[in-house]
């Protein structure tokens, strides 16, 4: 009997002890959670207060761009009220053109009978003859003046070696097509840039060398002919022209910084003033269905120079 009880007695006391042990590891599980849900609280909470910065440094650069924005703006309006103001000038400046060009016009009378005629430069006993050409008057040919209009001489060069020199040296000089003085009467003479920009001037009274707006004027009136009414029927080796227009361009070609000639009776080249920098010059090949003007960003090479009636 003592025996059954005491078998009682062990056995509750296990159970008791199972029963503290069960409750001991699930204590510790409950407070390794309890750690665990702690951490994650603390991340969020961290992560929470970086998003908030962020936000913070949004909001200030989103503000600073709408003050670069509005900066802008204003500079915008600024340089739209400016433009206005140009227009304005640049379209009173044309009507003064435009009247001043009718005036002249009236003066001179009808300018057809203008046509062929010929107008005489003071220091030359030979007169340039002129024809026109749309609403311009232009010189029948090239130029092959060996001075400036003050008289002073320009460096005839008869050598590829003395237009090299000439041009290292930026010496105003003029050469004939192959150095050959026989070649004038056709094509005129090719000038280097420090000929055409020099201060003296080339062209004698009543004429001007032919800047952009006269070129543009003569391509615009040519796209509306045959490009064959404006080349010579003669001296071009391929696609001569009808010269039904008598402008009679000749295919001169060009000389370069070394005295070499390049494109002769294939391509037309005619110096047109620009500003300090470049010069622009106008060219027909023999490719070419029309008249193209072309900046002259190098300054080596020498073309001939054909003169324009500005009074009209």
């Amino acid at each position: 009997m003592k025996n059954n009880h005491l078998n009682c007695f062990l056995i509750i006391a296990l159970l008791l002890s199972c029963s503290v042990a069960h409750s001991q590891s699930k204590n510790k599980k409950l407070e390794y959670l309890e750690f665990k849900i702690d951490s994650i609280n603390q991340a969020i909470s961290s992560e929470s207060e970086w998003i908030k910065n962020q936000l913070v440094l949004e909001k200030r650069k989103i503000a600073d761009l709408k003050t670069a924005v509005g900066n802008n703006k204003r500079k915008i309006d600024s340089l739209n009220n400016l433009l206005n103001e140009q227009n304005s000038e640049y379209l009173k400046v044309q009507r003064a053109l435009k009247a001043l060009k009718t005036n002249n016009q009236k003066i001179v009378g009808d300018i057809s009978k203008l046509s062929d005629t010929t107008l005489f430069q003071p220091k030359k006993t030979t007169p340039i003859k002129t024809v026109r050409i749309g609403n311009q008057i232009w010189s029948t040919k090239p130029i092959a003046l060996e001075c400036f209009q003050n008289g002073d001489s320009i460096s005839v060069i008869t050598s590829s070696e003395a237009w090299q020199l000439a041009w290292e040296e930026k010496q105003p000089a003029c050469c004939s097509i192959n150095f050959d003085p026989k070649n004038d009467s056709i094509y005129g003479k090719l000038y280097n840039f420090y000929a055409l920009t020099d201060s003296r001037g080339i062209a004698p009274n009543g004429f001007a060398i032919p800047n952009f707006s006269d070129c543009i004027e003569l391509i615009d009136f040519a796209e509306k002919n045959k490009i064959e009414n404006f080349k010579s029927s003669l001296y071009w080796k391929e696609k001569k022209g009808t010269n039904k227009l008598n402008f009679n361009g000749t295919p001169s070609g060009i000389i370069d910084e070394f005295g070499n000639f390049g494109m002769f009776n294939e391509a037309l080249y005619y110096w047109s003033v620009g500003d300090s920098r470049t010069q622009k010059y106008l060219t027909l090949s023999k490719s070419q269905e029309k008249f193209s003007l072309i900046s002259a960003t190098i300054q080596n090479i020498g073309m001939p120079i054909r003169l324009i009636n500005p009074t009209f």
